[in-house]
């Protein structure tokens, strides 16, 4: 599955179409790799801004790749048992790579999300 953004605007710079897309919470979020990695963070994982970093394009524009930062507010349900009984919420940034491409009329599809959380799993498994 990937996540595609119409352009009916006209022409624009297809870096900005790139970032608008990543951009774009609810599409993002429909893609495998969000559900595989970042849902699984934490009771209720919630993603409160995708902030662009760096966008570049190869194959005379038709790929790209964008580094961005996450910013998540992980939610941790208190143990079964435990003695604290309130809920637990961080707030992070988890660095990702978005990688797809622009067509011809610069439409953006957004195919594959990797995102850095080995700090993450640790605490994921704690819980």
């Amino acid at each position: 599955m990937n996540s595609a953004l119409r352009n009916t605007a006209g022409p624009e710079d297809p870096r900005s179409l790139v970032r608008r897309a990543v951009t774009d919470i609810e599409r993002m979020a429909n893609l495998p790799d969000w559900k595989d990695k970042l849902d699984t963070l934490s009771s209720r994982t919630e993603t409160r801004v995708i902030e662009p970093v760096y966008v570049t394009m190869a194959n005379d524009g038709e790929r790209f790749i964008a580094t961005a930062n996450v910013h998540v507010v992980l939610n941790f349900d208190p143990a079964p048992g435990a003695e604290r009984r309130d809920p637990i919420a961080l707030s992070d940034t988890i660095p990702a790579v978005f990688t797809g491409t622009v067509d011809k009329a610069n439409n953006v599809s957004v195919k594959r999300a990797l995102f850095r959380t080995e700090d993450f799993d640790a605490l994921s498994k704690a819980r």
